[in-house]
C-alpha cells in the first residue's frame, strides 16, 4: 500500500477534470489528475458540435450578449435549470473560449463576404461584415435565438482536449494514467482522499490530502461531472469499463458512487446510447 499526499485530487482526465486541475495548479496548490485512460483517449473527444458563448462575431449572432445566452438557456431547460449555474456559465463562457484560443486551440474563423447555409431546410446567402474576418466563427445550434456555438470543424471536442491536456503537461501536473478510484476516503460529510487501484500492476494505493498542519487550506477531492445534481449520463465510449455501476460490496468499502452519496442508478443511466456527443 503506497500512501500519496497532495492538495486537489481530481478523480477524471476530461476536458473538466484536466481545466479544474490546471485551476487549482495556478492557484499554487499542489495537483493529482487520476485517469482510467489517457486523458488524450477521454471520451471528451467525442463532442463535435462546439462550445456557446455570445461573442456577437457572425452577422447572424448580432446583438448577442449574455442576458440574451441565459433566456435562450433558461427556456430551453423548460424553466428547469438552476438560474444561479447558468448566469455563471454565460457570464464566463466568453473569456473561457477566449482562453482557449490563447492556448493555442485553432478555433473555425469568420470569411468575409457571402456564404451558403442552410436554414430551416433551405439554402440561404449571408454576408459576412469584413471587420469580422479572422474571428472566431459561429453557427447554429441547439434552437438558439443567435447563432453563438464556436466550433473546430467537426472535432471541437478533439481540438479541446488536446490543448487542454497540453495545458496540463505545461503546467506539471501530474496524471495517474490507468488509476482506478474504487472508494473514496472520508470522515463524515468531508471526503479526504481515494483507494485507488492501478490496472497495469494491479496494485492498490491511498491518496490523501495534506496533514492536519494544512486543515485551514480546504484541501479537496473533485470528481468532475458534465450535469449538475446527480445527472450523470455519459455517452458510450470502447474504454467505458462500467466500474461505476458494479456492486458497492465488491471491495469491501464500497464503489465509488456509493461512498459519494450518490444512487447506482444515477451513475447508469440508460438514456445515453452508444454513438459521440454533441456539446
Amino acid at each position: 500500500m503506497k500512501i500519496i499526499y497532495t492538495d486537489v485530487l481530481v478523480i477524471g482526465g476530461g476536458l473538466a477534470g484536466l481545466r479544474i486541475g490546471i485551476g487549482a495548479k495556478r492557484r499554487g496548490h499542489d495537483v493529482i489528475i487520476l485517469s482510467l485512460v489517457p486523458p488524450k483517449r477521454s471520451h471528451s473527444s467525442a463532442a463535435q458540435g462546439g462550445m456557446q458563448a455570445s461573442l456577437g462575431n457572425v452577422i447572424k449572432g448580432e446583438g448577442d450578449n449574455e442576458d440574451v445566452h441565459f433566456e435562450d438557456t433558461v427556456r430551453g431547460s423548460d424553466w428547469g435549470a438552476d438560474q444561479e449555474v447558468v448566469r455563471m456559465f454565460v457570464d464566463t463562457a466568453p473569456k473561457a473560449v477566449r482562453e482557449l484560443a490563447a492556448w493555442g486551440l485553432p478555433w473555425s474563423r469568420v470569411t468575409r463576404g457571402d456564404r451558403d447555409v442552410i436554414i430551416n431546410g433551405q439554402k440561404v446567402t449571408i454576408t459576412e461584415r469584413d471587420e469580422a474576418h479572422g474571428l472566431i466563427a459561429q453557427r447554429a445550434f441547439g434552437g438558439t435565438n443567435k447563432w453563438r456555438t464556436c466550433y473546430v470543424s467537426d472535432g471541437t471536442g478533439h481540438a479541446m482536449l488536446f490543448t487542454m491536456s497540453d495545458q496540463a503537461i505545461a503546467n506539471g501536473i501530474p496524471v495517474h494514467e490507468r488509476a482506478e478510484a474504487i472508494a473514496l476516503i472520508h470522515d463524515g460529510g468531508r471526503c479526504h482522499g481515494a483507494i485507488v487501484r492501478k490496472h497495469d500492476h494491479r496494485r492498490a494505493g491511498s491518496i490523501r490530502r495534506q496533514g492536519d498542519r494544512d486543515r485551514r487550506r480546504r484541501r479537496r477531492s473533485a470528481l468532475p461531472r458534465h450535469h449538475q445534481r446527480g445527472d450523470f449520463g455519459r455517452h458510450s465510449h470502447r474504454d467505458r469499463t462500467g466500474d461505476r455501476c458494479r456492486d458497492p460490496r465488491q471491495y469491501g468499502g464500497g464503489a465509488v458512487s456509493s461512498d459519494a452519496g450518490f444512487s447506482r442508478r444515477a451513475f447508469c443511466s440508460p438514456r445515453a446510447p452508444a454513438g459521440t456527443a454533441g456539446c
